[in-house]
């Protein structure tokens, strides 16, 4: 038999349509079966929740030699040694072979002379006092530009000096103007000024009064 509950109409007014509205107004007994009802639908919810969560982390056993069933096997990737030898050998050869053309694009207009180690008239004494350096000539010839280098002589004249041990470089500039001994036309040692000696033989000759003056 029906609840006389249900017989009866109530007036709604100023209240908003709510879950909560509902309950105020229903049947206390069906309230009760909704509830329950309710709580059962959460714990089923929950259960599938969980065995979801669980099942997704499922692994297979850890140890040696065996993965996780997700991952995926990757490939071994083994070095080949030959083949990175050759490109290491190419690569080589490509840097050497590029840099002799540099170098030769640099020097074609280089004019080179043939000498020996006594053309540089170093005395065997300073050659060990000085060999923690090296020293270089660097000439500046007066040639016009029509002209060429022979028979020109050197307006200016510096000495490179280089520590060997440090790496530090000094300029030394000798005077053009200085009297050093130098070799003559003939051959013959005479005593001018050292720009002349370029004029006489050439570089060679230059350095020479250098190293035979000034203990270089």
């Amino acid at each position: 038999m029906r609840s006389k509950r249900y017989k009866k109409t109530y007036e709604f007014k100023d209240e908003k349509y709510s879950p909560e509205l509902i309950r105020k107004y229903e049947d206390p007994e069906y309230a009760k079966a909704a509830e329950k009802y309710e709580r059962q639908a959460r714990r089923k919810q929950t259960g599938r929740s969980k065995k979801r969560h669980a099942a997704s982390e499922v692994t297979a056993p850890t140890g040696k030699g065996k993965r996780s069933a997700r991952s995926t096997k990757k490939k071994k990737y083994r070095l080949n040694k030959k083949k990175l030898f050759r490109n290491i050998l190419a690569l080589v050869l490509l840097l050497a072979v590029f840099g002799s053309g540099f170098f030769f694009y640099l020097t074609r207009n280089f004019d080179k002379v043939d000498t020996s180690n006594a053309d540089f008239a170093i005395d065997d004494q300073v050659a060990d006092d000085l060999s923690g350096y090296r020293n270089i000539a660097i000439l500046g010839s007066d040639a016009r530009a029509d002209e060429g280098y022979d028979g020109s002589r050197t307006d200016a004249i510096i000495i490179m000096s280089i520590k060997k041990s440090s790496g530090d470089i000094r300029l030394i500039s000798v005077m053009r103007d200085s009297y050093l001994k130098m070799e003559y036309f003939d051959g013959n040692m005479v005593l001018d000024k050292v720009t002349h000696a370029h004029h006489y033989a050439g570089g060679m000759n230059t350095i020479a009064s250098l190293n035979r003056s000034l203990d270089l």
